[in-house]
């Protein structure tokens, strides 16, 4: 077959018995948008036989927009659960896209509550996952929310900082 974007998934071998038949199984895999063609050829008792392969390539939209690109929890005294922080995911693409492996990551004072987005995100559609921060200790506390978006690995940084006595920012 040719062009590259076809391929034999299943071949028949050398020889096929008399008044049987197999079968051939061809896949496409477009690698542009538009028509694309290519062809077969199997050969039968020294002819050749040749089948033209017709496909069309469309493109798959989808895109997501991860908001905001970080949260800063700012201070928040030990032990006190502060406010949640929202990122929001926005499918932008007009075709549905899987979500999958949503965990935080770098530090447990960290952790989603009620996370609203399920394993697939509808075209022009949006999902929301809370985080909040609870520090443990004083001091810097760094960390991320991680999931893949249709196998694409998407990450939103997040910093926040443990204090003694009163909080000094938001949360609290």
């Amino acid at each position: 077959s040719d062009p590259a974007d076809f391929s034999v998934a299943s071949r028949c071998g050398t020889q096929v018995a008399g008044y049987s038949n197999c079968q051939v199984q061809v896949v496409f895999t477009p690698s542009a948008v538009g028509p694309i063609t290519g062809s077969l050829t199997l050969i039968s008792n020294g002819s050749p036989q040749t089948m033209t392969l017709q496909g069309s390539g469309v493109e798959v939209k989808t895109s997501v927009v991860v908001a905001p690109a970080a949260i800063d929890f700012g201070s928040q005294a030990v032990g006190l659960v502060g406010n949640s922080q929202v990122v929001t995911v926005n499918n932008t693409g007009s075709n549905a896209i899987a979500l999958t492996n949503f965990q935080i990551a770098g530090s447990s004072a960290f952790g989603m509550v009620n996370n609203a987005c399920g394993a697939t995100l509808a075209g022009n559609s949006t999902c929301n996952v809370p985080v909040v921060f609870t520090a443990a200790a004083a001091g810097t506390v760094t960390g991320q929310l991680t999931f893949s978006a249709n196998g694409i690995a998407q990450s939103v940084p997040l910093h926040g900082t443990g204090t003694v006595g009163a909080p000094g920012g938001r949360g609290g």
